[in-house]
């Protein structure tokens, strides 16, 4: 009985290890193409997804930032 316990307990461990990496997998999904379609490694393919989407959004952000506020100011001043 105690040895039935200590299987369903390692199955029910396995199944949620099995579904992690399966979430993983999902998500590193398009890296993987991506990197096979250039024919990188998935580091690089990654370290330069990164700095595209940093090097892209964050002056975005800046400048949305700064017409929030320089909308902010003109309507106060009117």
């Amino acid at each position: 009985m105690k040895e039935a316990k200590t299987l369903a307990g390692l199955q029910v461990e396995r199944s949620e290890s099995d579904g992690q990496s399966k979430a993983v997998e999902a998500d590193n999904g398009p890296v993987r193409y991506l990197s096979q379609l250039i024919g990188a490694p998935d580091e690089q393919v990654m370290r330069w997804f990164i700095l595209a989407v940093a090097l892209l959004l964050d002056p975005a952000a800046v400048l949305l930032l700064l017409a929030a506020t320089a909308r902010r100011t003109f309507v106060a001043v009117r």
